[in-house]
């Protein structure tokens, strides 16, 4: 099968981002004022438009991370302004 190698590499390169989600605390200060919002937003991107099917359940889980920071904030600030902007929803 001409795509092994293909498959084995996306799946390391899967298994590396992953493990580099994990490293992030998103709980930290200068994380949560600096760049948490930029990675949800193109975290949530990357679902909605299924660029990257392949790191879905990766994804899904940091996602809920970022957001179990500051559930109030997602949900009532955050989430509307991204659905708004979303074309197609």
């Amino acid at each position: 099968m001409p795509l092994t190698w293909f498959s084995a590499l996306l799946a390391l390169i899967a298994t590396l981002i992953s493990a580099l989600l994990g490293v992030l605390d998103f709980s930290r200060q200068t994380f949560k004022d600096v760049m948490l919002l930029q990675f949800v937003n193109v975290f949530l991107q990357a679902l909605v438009y299924r660029s990257h099917d392949l790191l879905q359940e990766e994804i899904t889980i940091t996602l809920y991370n970022m957001a179990a920071v500051d559930f109030d904030s997602f949900y009532s600030a955050f989430l509307p302004r991204f659905l708004r902007g979303c074309e197609g929803l």
